[in-house]
């Protein structure tokens, strides 16, 4: 994360913002090039969620099976892992899996210099 006037804020949304203005409200950005560590503005683009979602929900459901959508959704919700498998079926060690990849890809905010 960044600090910009105060806040903080994730390094791809301030990227794009200084170069595109501000991002609409209700808008996540996305990385059009799927590498989550880009920060170059010409590969972002603002997005409404479902957009968003629609945009990747087939390669998540590539790399983690048809239910992961479902699973992705229900993890960004808040929902504990237990109850998203009484919920879809999907086994623990899936859900840890889809959890561990939205926690990475978290983790990869560009941190500020002093």
């Amino acid at each position: 994360m960044m600090s910009n006037e105060g806040k903080l804020v994730y390094a791809h949304r301030l990227v794009y913002e200084l170069h595109n203005g501000p991002i609409p409200s209700g808008y996540e950005i996305d990385h059009r090039c799927n590498q989550s560590k880009c920060l170059n503005p010409e590969h972002l683009e603002a997005l409404s969620p479902e957009d968003h979602d629609a945009r990747h929900r087939d390669e998540r459901e590539r790399k983690y099976g048809a239910a992961s959508s479902k699973v992705w959704n229900l993890i960004y919700s808040g929902v504990h892992r237990r109850d998203i498998k009484r919920r879809t079926g999907v086994p623990l060690h899936r859900i840890d899996a889809i959890a561990r990849q939205i926690r990475s890809n978290e983790r990869q905010l560009l941190p500020l210099a002093a």
